[in-house]
C-alpha cells in the first residue's frame, strides 16, 4: 500500500477530520503500522478508511457519502496533474518530468472548491499519477515515463 486516508467520525453534532497517511517504505500485505493522531475535540466515535492508494497506482473507494475522498476528486485531480506533466514533457524531456513530481503539488493546485471531490480527492489524484509515473520508470526507465504520458493512461 502507497498511502491511505482516514475520516474520524466526530460525536453527532461535531465536525468530522481525517489525516492522510503515506508510510515511509509503503505498507505490505500483514504488515501493521502504528500511527499516533489527535481525536478531534468533539470526540471521535469512529475511524473509517476512506481512500486506499497502492504502490501500482490501483486506487480503492470507500463509497461513503461523507468520505474525504471522492472518485470524482481524484479523477479532476488525475487530468489535472497529467495535463501540467504532458506540458512538462513537450518543452523538455522524461528526465525532467521526473524531477518536476517532487514539486507537482504545489503547480497543480484545485482551482476551486468542489464539494464533490471530497477535501482530498484533487491532491489524492494528484498523488496517483506521480506515484504511476514512479513506477513506470521503475520499470522501465525514462521510455516509461513517455509512453505513460503520451499514451493518455496517465489521465486516468
Amino acid at each position: 500500500m502507497h498511502s491511505f486516508t482516514l475520516r474520524f467520525v466526530a460525536r453527532r453534532g461535531g465536525h468530522a477530520s481525517g489525516t492522510g497517511t503515506q508510510p515511509e517504505r509503503g505498507l505490505a500485505p500483514d504488515a501493521t503500522l502504528l500511527h499516533t493522531i489527535q481525536e478531534p475535540d468533539s470526540g471521535c466515535v469512529a475511524a473509517c478508511v476512506d481512500f486506499v492508494q497502492f504502490v501500482n497506482g490501483d486506487v480503492w473507494y470507500s463509497g461513503d457519502q461523507q468520505s474525504l475522498v471522492t472518485e470524482a476528486g481524484v479523477q479532476a485531480g488525475i487530468r489535472a496533474a497529467s495535463i501540467h506533466l504532458q506540458g512538462v514533457l513537450a518543452r523538455s524531456d522524461a528526465a525532467t518530468v521526473l524531477a518536476q513530481l517532487a514539486r507537482v503539488h504545489a503547480d497543480v493546485v484545485e482551482p476551486m472548491t468542489n464539494h464533490r471531490f471530497g477535501p482530498s480527492g484533487f491532491y489524492n489524484g494528484v498523488t496517483n499519477v506521480a506515484v504511476r509515473l514512479e513506477r513506470a520508470y521503475e520499470r522501465d526507465g525514462f521510455h516509461g515515463v513517455e509512453l505513460l504520458l503520451r499514451s493518455g493512461r496517465a489521465s486516468g
